[in-house]
């Protein structure tokens, strides 16, 4: 599931370098009127804690320069940002973010979404991810 629009970002010339391998995502895409994100549910250990890792940048070419990105996990927010100043395709900044959960059910989703609506510039530069795993803390299983 996605909300708004997002792009698949390649290597330059077309697109920019990702942290890890040949893509990553735009989370807010051409024509996204500003807001973009995407959502994923996945088997869960309930009452185990589980790792969220993900690398952060921002789509450098507009504005706003400052990229907000809200992660939400079983309905619980954390909300990042990443200043894109002097940002480039072969030079993204990526940064590593880890967050943490514990899961209350055999499943949990999980929402990356960037929203640039009403914050200037053309709203389709929002924040980037790539390389993002959720891993368990296999101590706290059964």
């Amino acid at each position: 599931m996605s909300v708004g629009n997002i792009d698949w970002e390649g290597p330059p010339p077309c697109g920019w370098l990702a942290s890890k391998k040949n893509k990553s995502l735009d989370l807010v895409g051409d024509a996204a009127g500003g807001i973009g994100g995407i959502q994923q549910t996945f088997d869960t250990v309930p009452g185990a804690t589980y790792k969220v890792l993900f690398d952060l940048a921002g789509n450098y070419a507009g504005l706003p320069v400052v990229k907000p990105l809200a992660v939400t996990v079983n309905g619980v927010t954390n909300n990042y940002t990443f200043d894109a100043t002097g940002k480039s395709q072969f030079n993204m900044g990526w940064t590593r973010i880890t967050l943490r959960f514990v899961a209350s059910s055999t499943t949990s989703t999980i929402n990356f979404v960037s929203d640039v609506s009403g914050l200037g510039g053309l709203n389709n530069a929002g924040a980037a991810i790539d390389n993002v795993q959720v891993v368990v803390r296999r101590s706290l299983l059964p």
